[in-house]
């Protein structure tokens, strides 16, 4: 058995979040680097699962600058929608767990890896904080009791997304934003 990515690439890892294939057969890893403490450098990198050999494993890598995922930033999940040039577009959230300033970043890409086009958007928008008097039940495995049973209901404030994401997400992939 070898270990995929190769070893040479999983040295660069600092604290990877999330792991994705898409149906191109890339296997995309978001690693959002300590929050860009200790000299981190928030990254995303893609694997051709595909690839015959080692060197042709890498098929995309984007460093985020400090002006995209600032210090303190978490990017915490990754949506991919591919076009059919075999392009794309990433959504990171990034929910600033030490920077209290949560967003999302865009990240455009041509098929071929090169031509990156990256924003940081929405940030300070209502509809990525957390509402005041919008609060939710949330019940997971650590809310419940050793029997199963649900423990003392906990309501917690919670993030809301509304019309304006939607809209502005509805047409990825394929025109221009």
């Amino acid at each position: 058995m070898k270990p995929f990515p190769a070893i040479k690439y999983q040295k660069e890892f600092q604290s990877t979040h999330q792991i994705r294939v898409d149906e191109k057969g890339w296997l995309w890893v978001l690693d959002y680097a300590h929050l860009r403490y200790f000299g981190g450098i928030p990254k995303i990198m893609a694997f051709d699962i595909n690839a015959q050999s080692e060197d042709e494993q890498l098929v995309f890598r984007y460093d985020f600058p400090p002006e995209i995922a600032p210090k303190g930033s978490f990017l915490n999940d990754i949506i991919i929608v591919r076009n059919e040039d075999g392009g794309g577009t990433l959504i990171v959230d990034d929910t600033s767990a030490m920077a209290k300033t949560p967003a999302l970043i865009m990240l455009r890409f041509k098929s071929d890896g090169n031509g990156v086009e990256v924003h940081r958007i929405l940030q300070g928008h209502y509809s990525l904080s957390a509402a005041e008097n919008y609060n939710h039940y949330y019940l997971d495995y650590k809310d419940k009791d050793r029997n199963g049973s649900p423990k003392e209901k906990i309501w917690k404030t919670g993030f809301h997304l509304d019309k304006a994401i939607y809209g502005l997400l509805g047409g990825l992939g394929k025109d221009s934003w």
